[in-house]
């Protein structure tokens, strides 16, 4: 744990910026690459500023790519992450800080498989609902929620997927800040912590609509080893 303060949210800063650079490009991603090394500097980041920076993000995103937003088909997940969210609030209120690691990590990890498994998996409605049910317990317990509807949303056309994960996001992240300030779990040093990760996450968003045409392999298997490694550490670092 790094003890000094600007230190702390200096290095926040460039996870941050990082993170939303990778949603921004490839739809999601910003909580993979961020909340285990978020959780490391400081756990009061996890999971609520991560989720209120997403919202913002999710926000940009969605007026970015707002001609291929079809909200409409994703009814089932947005009815879904209901229960999950309720979920995530009860896990968050029974658990210790170390098995929260263990989640943290194995979501990302998860999420590393996610990206690696070629499937025919289709977006229908019941795998929509279990989907939205997944990124709600995963995203409001961990911040991490957007594997399951990566995942399910996969075999669409990139500009598809990047667009309605956006809006699906938006509703999501306001659903789970929403209980999370109810269960208590998100107050005043929560929001403080929120700020000084806006500006670069915008600077992470600007920076994606620079390079829009860059190419996803050229980056992509050193992300997902970046995820695989931070995961690792968190994980070992709770056992």
């Amino acid at each position: 744990m790094v003890e000094s303060a600007p230190m702390i949210w200096s290095l926040a800063a460039l996870v941050m910026f990082a993170g939303a650079f990778v949603q921004c490009t490839i739809g999601f991603g910003l909580a993979v690459v961020a909340a285990p090394i978020l959780y490391l500097l400081d756990p009061a980041y996890v999971p609520g500023p991560i989720i209120a920076t997403a919202l913002m993000i999710s926000l940009l995103n969605s007026l970015r790519f707002r001609s291929q937003l079809a909200l409409g088909r994703l009814g089932w997940a947005v009815l879904g992450r209901v229960p999950g969210c309720v979920l995530g609030i009860w896990i968050l209120t029974l658990i210790s800080p170390d098995l929260l690691s263990l989640l943290l990590g194995g979501a990302v990890l998860l999420a590393v498989v996610a990206s690696l498994v070629k499937s025919s998996l289709q977006a229908s409605p019941r795998n929509l609902f279990w989907a939205g049910l997944a990124s709600g317990f995963m995203g409001t317990s961990s911040s991490i929620g957007g594997p399951p509807m990566a995942l399910v949303l996969q075999n669409e056309e990139a500009s598809s997927i990047r667009a309605n994960l956006s809006g699906f996001f938006v509703i999501s992240c306001l659903m789970s800040l929403g209980l999370l300030g109810w269960a208590g779990l998100f107050g005043a040093r929560e929001w403080h912590l929120t700020l000084g990760l806006l500006a670069p996450a915008a600077l992470g968003f600007v920076l994606s609509t620079r390079i829009a045409t860059l190419e996803q392999h050229l980056f992509r298997p050193v992300l997902l080893l970046l995820c695989t490694l931070s995961a690792l550490f968190v994980i070992f670092s709770a056992i």
